[in-house]
């Protein structure tokens, strides 16, 4: 969801699930995980 809406430009609302995203990545992969990484570069 973070993608469309900053496809859209609606960045307040990507940043909010980016973060969502992050939080749930954090607690389930290690840090070291290329997926978390690709959260951490979109926010």
């Amino acid at each position: 969801m973070g993608m469309v809406y900053q496809l859209m430009g609606e960045y307040l609302k990507a940043l909010s699930y980016y973060e969502q995203a992050r939080e749930i990545q954090q607690k389930a992969l290690p840090p070291n995980n290329t997926d978390l990484a690709k959260t951490y570069n979109n926010i």
